[in-house]
């Protein structure tokens, strides 16, 4: 007769909860909860976050793997300096040339942000990254813009935030924040 042992142990489901409520704890003691929408009223500001992420996250220094870009070396130094909103860290930078047309580029940016239930998280930092690409050189290349959850230790969604129209946008803050906010489409991840 074999012995069958149960997926989930009553220790592991305290431990779960134990977990969960700590993270709460934080949450309220840091003043952290979840964003209002940004909208004004315009129509723009369907964005609504999914969860509450903790404000003080354990950020590392980005590495850069032997990279020979030197536009992925000036952009991953500057967005070091970026400030990110709070619980989101910059992990890595990739600049990709179209195939179509090399002097174009697809510029993704790998955020961790611990706790993110869905790409709908990323939206503010996006935003704000999607603001600095805007004002460097490399801005008047960028064909395209995403931002990923690929840096965080155990992520629960391979999809991405995306602006494929990024030539298109003004990203300077016009006509509105929410409106900037609804601009991010969501790359489901095959």
């Amino acid at each position: 007769m074999t012995r069958v042992t149960p997926r989930y142990s009553t220790r592991r489901h305290y431990l779960t909860g134990v977990t969960v409520l700590l993270v709460a704890a934080l949450s309220a003691a840091s003043g952290c909860g979840p964003e209002e929408s940004p909208g004004n009223g315009d129509g723009g500001g369907s964005y609504s976050p999914t969860t509450t992420v903790i404000a003080a996250a354990d950020c590392f220094e980005p590495v850069m793997l032997g990279s020979e870009n030197i536009d992925e070396k000036r952009i991953t130094a500057k967005i070091k300096e970026l400030p990110l909103p709070a619980g989101a860290c910059f992990s890595a930078v990739d600049v990709l040339p179209l195939k179509d047309n090399p002097n174009e580029f697809t510029v993704y940016v790998d955020l961790r942000l611990q706790g993110s239930t869905s790409p709908d998280d990323l939206r503010p930092a996006a935003t704000e990254i999607a603001h600095f690409i805007k004002t460097e050189d490399i801005g008047e290349r960028t064909a395209s813009l995403r931002v990923t959850n690929w840096g965080a230790s155990s992520r629960l969604y391979e999809s991405y935030l995306i602006d494929d129209n990024f030539q298109d946008h003004p990203w300077d803050g016009t006509p509105s924040h929410g409106a900037e906010l609804a601009i991010w489409e969501i790359h489901e991840q095959a």
